[in-house]
């Protein structure tokens, strides 16, 4: 048994060999790839056509142990994809589990749009309360191209400095698509989620409606949160 004083060893995986993918849950073209690695002899590449756009393209690693904590996360990254916003990407995303495999929390890593010669990523991630394994996702989102990855790891750094009050917050359009039309007033709901419960002077929040250049749509309002219970640890 691991001694509980010994931080988790680190994920490491380098796509040198065809075996490298064993263990990867993978859907669309997933390859490793000789043709010019950024290390060693051979890379991870994603491929998806114009044809097969709407069907997946993504490779999950197998999980590996980990706990709550800071994370490093890096690797190496080349992109040649069809990007005519930022939201068309390939993306490596770390997605954090608790013990009966529930995801208690997913967090980005980076993001590649259009051509991109081959260049280091490197994140520091706080993995929340509760984390027991963790995977990383490597995924096309929207666009078409390829996406090569080499160099992957993931590394325990240490506990975080202190208690997160704010854990995360979601926003959510009332319309689906979060596209409203001209004659329609946007509303959202938003949710807060704390490690322990506010104080009165803390239960509200400051939003603003922008649209996707940034310019502001309404004036910044202030926003009263209504306490919704605890639920998994969370306020």
């Amino acid at each position: 048994m691991k001694p509980a004083n010994l931080p988790p060893p680190p994920f490491v995986e380098d796509f040198d060999t065809a075996e490298s993918l064993a263990g990867w849950e993978c859907a669309g073209d997933v390859a490793i790839s000789t043709e010019k690695p950024f290390n060693g002899p051979a890379a991870l590449r994603l491929t998806r056509t114009l044809d097969d756009v709407n069907s997946p393209a993504q490779s999950l690693s197998p999980l590996f142990t980990a706990c709550p904590g800071i994370w490093d996360i890096s690797g190496a990254g080349k992109s040649s994809l069809y990007s005519p916003d930022t939201s068309y990407l390939g993306q490596v995303t770390i997605e954090f589990m608790d013990q009966t495999g529930q995801l208690v929390e997913k967090r980005p890593v980076t993001e590649f749009t259009g051509e991109n010669a081959w260049r280091l990523f490197r994140k520091q991630i706080e993995a929340p309360a509760g984390t027991a394994t963790a995977r990383l996702k490597l995924s096309l989102e929207k666009t078409y191209g390829t996406f090569c990855v080499d160099e992957l790891k993931a590394s325990f750094l240490g506990a975080a400095a202190e208690e997160r009050l704010i854990v995360r917050i979601i926003t959510e359009p009332s319309r689906f698509s979060g596209m409203f039309f001209p004659d329609e007033t946007p509303s959202f709901k938003i949710s807060v989620f704390t490690s322990k419960s506010l104080v009165p002077r803390d239960q509200s929040i400051t939003a603003v409606v922008s649209d996707y250049w940034g310019a502001e749509n309404a004036p910044e309002a202030v926003v009263p949160l209504a306490a919704a219970g605890a639920e998994d640890k969370l306020f």
